[in-house]
């Protein structure tokens, strides 16, 4: 084996969720040496989905670019540092709203698209609502209600 591959158990503090560049939630960690933080990584966050923002927790082995057994990794403790806890946890929070945010802006993004798809339909609804034509507005209401329940053609 060589020293990159070398797997060696140690200690890391849970630091909380940051957005990835990708868009995606990551995890940060800090490895502990000694009494002091040592290297800053992030992982994916489903392998540290339920860590305690702050906690020491034991178990992981880490190499100089991998670890094993993270989400297995056992609580110990928390971080003696209030203020790192303190901003850890803020910057945790500001992770999650910048992702709901995100959320947020596709679905009325999706919802105006929406909007724009069924404004011809709704100047026609309002043209049989001004002639007083009740049957067409019942037509396009069953047809709209016919067109959704279709099935999407297959595209080639």
């Amino acid at each position: 084996m060589s020293k990159a591959e070398e797997f060696i158990a140690q200690d890391f503090v849970y630091a909380g969720r940051r957005l990835l560049k990708s868009g995606k939630m990551g995890g940060e960690v800090f490895v502990v040496t000694g009494s002091a933080l040592g290297e800053r990584m992030l992982f994916d966050y489903r392998t540290l989905k339920g860590k305690a923002v702050g906690g020491i927790y034991r178990g992981a082995s880490f190499s100089a670019d991998q670890v094993r057994d993270l989400s297995k990794a056992s609580y110990q403790g928390q971080w003696a540092d209030d203020l790192a806890r303190v901003d850890w946890r803020v910057r945790d929070e500001a992770a999650e709203a910048e992702q709901r945010t995100d959320k947020l802006e596709a679905d009325a993004k999706r919802a105006h698209e929406i909007e724009e798809l069924l404004l011809p339909l709704r100047k026609l609804y309002a043209s049989y609502s001004q002639r007083n034509d009740y049957g067409g507005k019942e037509a396009l209401e069953a047809a709209v209600l016919r067109a959704l329940r279709r099935r999407p053609p297959k595209t080639a």
